[in-house]
């Protein structure tokens, strides 16, 4: 299963889903029917919580392979940035 797919039983999606949507809208903890068989619950579980983190942080919507590179890109730029804090 290609990454762009696994994204899409993770998160919710659907042609007509707008990007705010996407971050806001509830799943089933277990993602999508279609990840039946494919994982155990625990681990589908954790891996619908982390998408959904990711989204909501990244506010692009991953629907591809190209959307999730896009979100890698940007993340590693984020995590690049040091902030010194003084107190």
């Amino acid at each position: 299963m290609r990454m762009g797919e696994l994204s899409r039983c993770l998160l919710p999606f659907g042609s007509e889903t707008s990007v705010s949507d996407q971050a806001a809208s509830g799943q089933a903890a277990y993602g999508s029917s279609e990840l039946d068989g494919r994982l155990d619950n625990a681990t589908r579980k954790e891996m619908v919580l982390s998408a959904t983190s990711l989204r909501s942080l990244v506010r692009v919507k991953i629907a591809d392979d190209a959307d999730l590179m896009q979100v890698r890109v940007h993340t590693v730029r984020v995590l690049s940035i040091r902030v010194d804090y003084t107190c």
